[in-house]
């Protein structure tokens, strides 16, 4: 009696890929690109002359795709036979990959950050949203090199950007400036940034420049400048939000009759309508929020309408 047993042929049905790949710009062979089969977890990087070998790949119509940073992605479709040799030839195109955002206030021009000699920090509206109360001192202090001293609530803040301090008019300055699309923020007496002349859920982002800017904000600018940019939307748009929180109770150690538990809150609410039409461009934003504070007499609570309107002509 005989018993026969069929067994699995392995590699009867499978092929070749072999290729080069070449930089479109001078005809020189791209080093270690990365070469794949798609849907498949069969792979290699190309040699020294951008050459490679894919072996034992399956023998149907299959899809190559190459890969390397600093060039346009690529991939050819080619039909792999068994045991035979497929060959697949793919020009790279160089592409640029570094992206980096576009900045107004170092300048007074638009530029790419990268490109401006001094240093700028930007602070983005996705990042603005994050805050659960945001005023324009708040959103700041986590950019490096930027110090908030507060002695109470908003608007007893104060801002230096690398420890621009200075004594103006008897008290301390800190010779940073403040714009919000283009108009000062700071007062005429001290210097001090006023805070509160920001609706900071209008601004579509901020940017922080450090170290001296005198030459074109003037000497208030020694120190840095902080520029708030109103947002203007491109295309029709409403938006509303609330949020807010509370502050920690302190420690049993800590406590006083006006903060002993979880009752200090802050709130923020906003709602607004904003378009582009033809040669205009507006936005119209109403916010209404309240800080208890964290210790007395710090309390603060905002009513604002900000309307930002432009006429392209």
């Amino acid at each position: 009696m005989t018993l026969l047993v069929p067994l699995p042929s392995y590699g009867a049905d499978t092929g070749t890929v072999k290729g080069k790949i070449i930089d479109k710009a001078d005809g020189e062979g791209v080093y270690c690109a990365s070469v794949t089969i798609v849907g498949t977890t069969i792979g290699t990087a190309t040699d020294m002359n951008g050459t490679f070998t894919l072996q034992n790949v399956p023998a149907k119509s299959q899809k190559v795709s190459v890969s390397i940073v600093g060039y346009s992605p690529a991939s050819q479709v080619v039909t792999v036979s068994t045991g035979q040799t497929a060959v697949v030839s793919l020009q790279l195109g160089q592409t640029t990959i570094m992206a980096s955002e576009v900045v107004v206030g170092a300048s007074l021009f638009k530029q790419d950050r990268l490109n401006v000699p001094v240093t700028v920090n930007v602070v983005s509206q996705e990042k603005i949203k994050q805050e659960s109360n945001p005023t324009l001192d708040k959103v700041i202090e986590d950019v490096p090199g930027v110090v908030v001293n507060r002695a109470g609530g908003q608007t007893t803040s104060t801002v230096q950007i690398r420890g621009s301090n200075t004594y103006q008019g008897g008290v301390i300055g800190t010779r940073v400036q403040g714009y919000y699309d283009g108009f000062p923020l700071n007062t005429p007496e001290t210097g001090e940034v006023v805070w509160s002349s920001v609706n900071i859920n209008a601004a579509d982002k901020v940017e922080i420049l450090k170290g001296a800017a005198a030459n074109l904000y003037g000497s208030g600018a020694m120190g840095g400048v902080v520029n708030v940019f109103g947002h203007l939307p491109e295309k029709f748009e409403v938006k509303a939000g609330i949020n807010g929180g509370f502050y920690d109770a302190p420690p049993s150690s800590d406590q006083s009759v006006f903060h002993n538990s979880y009752d200090q809150r802050f709130w923020n609410s906003y709602v607004g309508v904003g378009n582009k039409s033809g040669k205009w461009n507006y936005n119209l934003l109403f916010t209404h929020s309240n800080d208890d504070g964290y210790r007395q007499n710090s309390q603060n609570e905002l009513n604002d309408v900000k309307l930002n309107a432009r006429y392209d002509y």
